[in-house]
């Protein structure tokens, strides 16, 4: 993984998802979509990925919050290290969503990169470099990650 920092901290456009998906696939900030400004983000992160032969399982998401369900191609787990093990992520890395230290009283959530362990690897906002447990931490546990979005290596899903 390559840190790569944002450059927008707004909370209407902020680009930390662009840097967490820069750092992951170790490429610049420029050369990655601004999700943030696209409607159909989904497809175009679908597209993107792909081009380093990975796949987004259809926000097969692992959540912090409530009890196991499935809404169509949305499965929402209660978010543990063991549900991490069906997937290896970048290198054993992953995007994840945390309350934005600045804006979670407005809803806000922030992107990161996580291990396995569900430790805090690397926040793309240099302000927050070392930073280990976000908002509502006490309350939810887990460093305060809200979601960890697993991609997974197509080579791995042929076998």
């Amino acid at each position: 993984m390559n840190k790569v920092y944002q450059e927008n901290v707004n909370p209407d456009n902020g680009d930390c998802f662009q840097a967490v998906i820069a750092s992951l696939f170790e490429t610049n900030l420029t050369e990655v979509p601004k999700f943030v400004e696209l409607k159909e983000w989904h497809n175009v992160l679908e597209e993107y990925i792909n081009r380093f032969n990975y796949t987004w399982d259809c926000f097969d998401t692992l959540y912090n919050y409530g009890e196991e369900r499935n809404k169509g191609c949305i499965q929402e787990f209660v978010l543990n290290k063991d549900n991490l093990d069906r997937y290896t992520g970048v290198d054993g890395l992953f995007w994840a969503s945390v309350n934005s230290p600045k804006y979670y009283t407005q809803g806000i959530h922030h992107a990161v990169i996580v291990n396995k362990k569900l430790e805090i690897v690397h926040d793309p906002n240099p302000e927050y470099s070392g930073r280990i447990n976000y908002p509502k931490t006490d309350e939810i546990g887990l460093h305060g990650i809200v979601s960890v979005q697993p991609f997974k290596y197509i080579e791995d899903i042929a076998r």
